[in-house]
């Protein structure tokens, strides 16, 4: 590895560290509050309301305000990981959350336009199409076409669908050193769908398995929703000595860390090995140029 490539790789495990840490304080946040609100319960069942008042207090005035400044930094951090990873591309983006008051879509889409720009490709930082990409992003696009009738905008394709997207995957199966005379199966999991209303993400997910190209069977399963691998993985594990577990993520974060968890607690017959997750490895910016360009507008 060249002193370049070397610190390149460097700059975006920093920038994947710094998220990565946030996550976690997020979640530990998100726990200190699921505490408390069962503190309030138990309060408000013995009809102890200054008790109750006073933990709500807390919650409201000092664990949301620290729950915000999280969110910020995640953002900030994403931000910076993004441009690291896209540094060299010769094209000009500006990033934008579902999830921000500050640099929202709809807010990033009116400093460009008040910019002058009228056309836009909209490339969503997502796996398939599940709720933000079949619903939330285009009832935005059409809010702003219907308040800014000039501009025009189109939307990718969702990364998972790429073609480079089963070569990452592959990739990472081929990485799992597997012995020759062991029974194997490979198990992809994706975020999956739990309320029931975004199938295609499901579809998707189990068309995208059947493209990869292995010696072995490979199962399509989602952390949530109806391909939820908790409801029938121990009895897949019946069948093979070892199992291969490749979480389709963009981040080994929190969802990731659930995934291991929920794998922990199930009583499985196979030596699992799961792979790092998607992690912002070098093909995204590949996809993410890709999908750019095929944006005819």
């Amino acid at each position: 590895m060249n002193t370049e490539m070397f610190k390149a790789f460097k700059e975006l495990e920093f920038a994947v560290e710094k998220v990565e840490f946030i996550k976690e304080e997020i979640n530990r946040l998100n726990q200190v509050t699921k505490d408390l609100s069962e503190m309030i319960k138990e309060y408000r069942k013995n009809e102890d309301n200054n008790g109750a008042n006073a933990i709500s207090t807390v919650v409201i005035d000092i664990v949301k305000i620290e729950n915000d400044n999280l969110f910020k930094k995640m953002n900030e951090a994403l931000e910076e990981f993004i441009g690291t990873l896209l540094k060299d591309e010769q094209y000009y983006y500006e990033l934008a959350f579902l999830e921000s008051e500050t640099q929202n879509l709809e807010i990033i889409m009116e400093k460009m336009i008040k910019q002058g720009i009228t056309k836009f490709r909209i490339v969503p930082l997502l796996i398939f199409s599940a709720m933000h990409y079949v619903s939330d992003i285009p009832q935005i696009l059409k809010e702003m076409k219907d308040r800014y009738p000039q501009i025009d905008s189109k939307m990718s394709a969702p990364l998972g669908t790429h073609p480079y997207m089963k070569t990452l995957v592959e990739n990472r199966i081929s990485d799992e050193k597997i012995g020759e005379d062991s029974t194997q199966a490979t198990i992809v999991i994706a975020h999956g769908n739990g309320s029931g209303r975004f199938t295609k993400a499901h579809d998707e997910l189990k068309a995208f398995v059947k493209t990869l190209d292995s010696h072995h069977p490979v199962y399509a399963r989602a952390l949530y929703g109806t391909l939820a691998f908790k409801n029938d993985l121990d009895k897949i594990s019946e069948q093979y000595d070892e199992l291969v577990i490749v979480p389709l993520f963009l981040f080994d974060g929190r969802l990731v860390n659930k995934v291991k968890r929920l794998l922990g607690e199930m009583t499985l017959h196979s030596q699992l090995h799961i792979t790092p997750s998607i992690n912002f490895d070098p093909i995204l910016r590949l996809i993410i140029r890709e999908r750019l360009e095929a944006l005819d507008i």
